[in-house]
């Protein structure tokens, strides 16, 4: 199927600033990290149109972010300043961080050590939450319900019953991620350019920022 450009898709006005967030993603860099590889990836996805791809993308990059974070902080601390040591402590801190041969840390569990030790603040951590809670979950486990109509109560899932036809959840989705994508990727992006790996912990790696990265959405995140 040949893709129609963004701007048949959604309209100039919208276009140009679906547009102005993929570079802002393709202007952040942490070589050798995969969020690089996601960041490339989330762009096209947004400048192609491909907005439900886009969201999963977003999603994933945010605890994949959080995890790096966490991961670059503890490497630090487990070695003592020899690069071959440092590597080996950074591949001891990512299976802690991830769990090899037992479970590994839970996103809350990751944010509170990162609080703790004043990378991420407590707001980041309360946005960070509701984000995961509210998107990350029900877009990675398919739960479309959830992400359409919420947690919500019984009532409102009973009334949901009554005004919503479950066979016609496609369309529902479709108005979700439309409405959603450029919000949730400016959510990640935002985070991303506002919490990145310091330079003094890459070690031998680079991060680069090519231009200003942080935007501002047009509709705030529904947190």
């Amino acid at each position: 199927m040949v893709m129609r450009p963004l701007n048949e898709q959604i309209g100039d006005d919208d276009a140009l600033r679906i547009h102005l967030l993929a570079e802002a993603a393709r202007a952040l860099r942490v070589s050798g990290r995969a969020s690089n590889y996601y960041l490339r990836e989330l762009a096209d996805c947004l400048d192609s149109g491909l907005f439900l791809a886009s969201v999963h993308l977003a999603v994933s990059l945010v605890e994949m972010h959080v995890r790096d974070l966490l991961v670059f902080f503890l490497a630090p601390q487990q070695s003592s300043g020899d690069l071959a040591q440092w590597r080996e402590a950074l591949h001891k801190a990512e299976k802690e961080v991830e769990g090899v041969k037992k479970r590994g840390l839970m996103f809350s569990e990751m944010l509170t050590r990162l609080v703790s030790a004043s990378v991420v603040s407590e707001a980041d951590k309360d946005q960070l939450l509701a984000f995961y809670n509210a998107f990350r979950n029900p877009i990675q486990h398919g739960l479309s319900r959830r992400l359409v109509h919420g947690e919500g109560n019984q009532d409102w899932a009973f009334l949901a019953s009554l005004l919503e036809s479950p066979e016609r959840r496609a369309d529902k989705l479709d108005e979700f991620v439309t409405h959603h994508a450029e919000e949730l990727a400016t959510f990640v992006v935002n985070f991303i350019a506002r919490r990145n790996i310091p330079s003094s912990h890459l070690r031998g790696l680079t991060f680069r920022s090519r231009g200003r990265c942080a935007i501002k959405p047009r509709i705030a995140p529904e947190l």
